[in-house]
């Protein structure tokens, strides 16, 4: 079958002279294309953005955008400009790029994985082409705070929450599905491949996790104090977590604002400290005036889980203790339970685990497919791996045509690759950490066209002759 490649929805191939295609699909990762070229008939310039495909006869192997201006090289230029072309290096990735460029600031609170995603992309994609059909009901989440981070940011944290992968696919529909879910088109057997290695994988591998999280919020609380006609700060037993529910002096309610942002207030608060402080203009209670504020406090969270299985198996095959112990900084978790959950689930993504690479004619494969096994000359008959990876290029299939070979990694469980970088970028660069009384300036500029128009009228008196009113030493000859 043919390999076609159109770009800006123009099938490009017959005037792509020399040139290569090489396209990888990675869970949890971007989905890439590379495509090098000569351009013999001139006036074609791809550009960032423009919508690239890349066919094997009627299938579609990869769909998404340019993602960066290409790179020229220019060849056989002369004096008369006769016999020049272009060399183009073009680098795509996958529809999942919309989701780098679109920014999500908004809290859910119990609702369901399914809920959310539709949120977002009802809100922040649709105008993209983007569509949801592809997106399963999933658990129900406790809490997800979404602090301007990206929408690909905002999907990573949700997968990971919900254990399940979400990519964006050649239809431009939306996936969010449980790996349980998704079973590749055939089962893996020696004759399906051109070469077959199987890997140990267990670097990452624990059986006792440490989850240190954010700040849990304590139950609403009242504490008192007795003015003592001098002091007009008084300091709680936990740093506060929100807007004082009241504040009262003898039982009657007093206002409340921000320390620093609001003036005008009787009594002033700041998220993350113990402090209530008067109005600096107020006059201190005395010790016939009782302050009672109720408020939710907040206290850090650190929590652990562990696989007792686990552990008593390297225990017997190993001796000592058999534990493995890693702990993760998860500070955007403000709520002890999803720090448990989060816990439980790198404890099932870090298990001992194999990886299998092969090579393969066949088509189908799909990162974060289930694929199953029956590789008896490697004892691996009967159990399903998770397809981490597939990459694709052309190979010879004849002396006038090519097709597509596959090299693709599939794991005995998902601890390896994939997961592993995207934890470091979730716990680097994607976190964002919302900022005590956060007060955001939303700068919007407007282009308004307006015209302008003016007319002025000027009178000319008669020479001054009046007494007392005439400029000394002028006059005017032949008025």
């Amino acid at each position: 079958m043919a390999i076609t490649i159109t770009i800006a929805g123009t099938d490009r191939t017959t005037k792509m002279v020399e040139y290569s295609a090489r396209y990888s699909d990675v869970l949890l990762s971007r989905n890439t294309l590379d495509v090098r070229f000569r351009d013999l008939s001139g006036g074609f310039r791809p550009t960032r953005g423009q919508e690239v495909k890349l066919l094997e006869g009627a299938t579609t192997h990869f769909a998404g955008l340019i993602a960066e201006d290409p790179i020229e090289e220019s060849e056989g230029w002369n004096s008369s400009g006769i016999g020049a072309y272009l060399n183009f290096e073009v680098r795509c990735g996958g529809y999942e790029l919309i989701c780098d460029r679109r920014m999500v600031a908004r809290t859910y609170t119990s609702q369901t994985l399914s809920t959310i995603v539709l949120d977002i992309v009802a809100i922040d994609l649709a105008l993209e082409g983007i569509t949801t059909a592809g997106v399963e009901t999933g658990p129900t989440i406790t809490e997800l705070i979404l602090d301007y981070i990206s929408v690909t940011a905002a999907f990573n944290r949700l997968a990971e929450l919900a254990g399940m992968a979400w990519w964006i696919d050649t239809s431009k529909v939306l996936q969010f599905r449980a790996r349980s879910s998704l079973l590749a088109p055939i089962t893996l057997t020696i004759d399906k491949t051109i070469t077959c290695r199987v890997i140990p994988a267990q670097s990452t591998y624990r059986n006792k996790q440490f989850v240190r999280a954010g700040l849990e919020k304590t139950d609403s609380r009242t504490e008192s104090f007795i003015g003592d006609g001098t002091r007009k700060t008084f300091n709680l037993a936990f740093p506060i977590a929100a807007v004082p529910s009241s504040i009262t002096v003898n039982a009657v309610a007093k206002t409340i604002g921000i320390r620093g942002v609001e003036t005008g207030k009787d009594f002033y608060w700041n998220k993350g400290s113990t402090e209530i402080s008067q109005d600096d203009g107020a006059t201190a209670l005395t010790t016939s005036q009782t302050l009672a504020v109720t408020y939710q406090g907040e206290y850090p969270i650190i929590v652990s889980a562990q696989d007792d299985l686990e552990i008593a198996a390297r225990k017997t095959a190993e001796g000592g203790t058999g534990i493995y112990e890693e702990k993760e900084d998860r500070p955007d978790i403000n709520e002890a339970d999803a720090a448990v959950d989060v816990a439980k689930a790198l404890l099932e993504r870090h298990r001992l685990t194999k990886a299998v690479e092969f090579t393969t004619l066949t088509t189908g494969l799909l990162a974060g497919q289930l694929l199953p096994l029956d590789l008896s000359v490697h004892n691996l008959t009967g159990v399903n791996y998770l397809i981490e990876s597939v990459e694709g290029s052309e190979h010879p299939k004849d002396s006038t045509t090519t097709q597509i070979l596959y090299t693709v990694r599939a794991l005995s469980h998902d601890s390896v690759g994939g997961w592993q970088r995207f934890y470091r970028r979730l716990v680097g660069t994607e976190v964002t950490i919302p900022r005590a009384n956060e007060v955001l300036h939303n700068l919007r500029t407007f282009t308004e066209a307006m015209t302008l128009g003016q007319s002025l009228t000027f009178a000319t008196a008669g020479v001054e002759s009046r007494v007392g009113t005439a400029l000394v030493g002028y006059s005017e000859v032949g008025a």
